[in-house]
């Protein structure tokens, strides 16, 4: 399923749709958080992209919990810009709050749920990745030798590489990639 973190309605519709289901696993692939220059991103820019990232992130995460099974999990991916440095600043900051968010969610978990971030090194071919910069992507794609993933394929690796019973996880960072 899919739905826009950018739009408050896509996130409504999306939680009408999987109103009273339950789920073992759920995976959140974020791909589109847009690159901004530094030194000129505007202060409605700055506030947009935390209300899209973090505020309406946590919204569905705390509509989403009560889904899980028993045993279930949500599995976050975010990216090795939350702790390594990166081309935008803002982007960072985004990730690492990704992360410090779902540390903190953890706690209101069941015993045997569990909540983790996957960063990765992967590399997306994104809205993102296609709006950066020509020296920022060229970077990007020496660095992942030219295997650029879809965000389809993406959750099909995560979902692969991630253990089903991710309790002893649970408020944890799993890195995966070739950064790590």
């Amino acid at each position: 399923l899919n739905l826009n973190l950018e739009s408050f309605d896509s996130i409504v519709a999306f939680l009408e749709k999987v109103h009273g289901e339950k789920f073992e696993r759920i995976i959140i692939l974020i791909g589109s958080v847009t690159s901004r220059d530094y030194f000129e991103i505007q202060y409605e820019e700055i506030a947009e992209y935390y209300r899209t990232y973090l505020t309406n992130l946590n919204y569905l995460f705390t509509r989403l919990i009560p889904l899980l099974e028993v045993d279930g999990n949500i599995l976050l991916m975010s990216s090795r810009a939350a702790s390594n440095p990166s081309f935008d600043a803002h982007y960072s900051a985004v990730k690492a709050g990704l992360e410090g968010f779902v540390r903190s969610s953890a706690r209101v978990l069941s015993a045997l749920q569990s909540a983790v971030t996957v960063s990765s090194g992967l590399i997306l071919n994104s809205s993102m990745y296609q709006g950066m910069e020509e020296s920022v992507r060229q970077s990007h794609e020496e660095r992942a030798q030219g295997k650029l993933l879809e965000l389809e394929e993406a959750g099909r690796l995560i979902w692969g590489l991630t253990p089903i019973k991710t309790i002893g996880y649970s408020g944890k960072t799993m890195r995966i990639g070739p950064d790590y």
